[in-house]
């Protein structure tokens, strides 16, 4: 959340929110960026045929007083 979020893979550009990705075996480092909101960003370790959900929601970023 939201919708429409650039999701990285070992900072590599994949796919945008909401996505099903495929992920090789190995740790992986997973971030989900967005204008406006706090970068997301977790590390996954994938084992041969496993499978994760993951449910990324970013916080707004605290607009500075004027």
């Amino acid at each position: 959340e939201p919708s429409g979020s650039e999701i990285f893979v070992d900072n590599v550009f994949v796919s945008s929110t909401p996505s099903r990705l495929e992920l090789a075996v190995g740790e992986r480092i997973i971030k989900i960026i967005r204008p406006g909101f706090k970068p997301w960003e977790r590390k996954v370790s994938m084992d041969p045929g496993s499978s994760k959900t993951i449910n990324a929601i970013l916080e707004k970023e605290a607009v500075p007083p004027k």
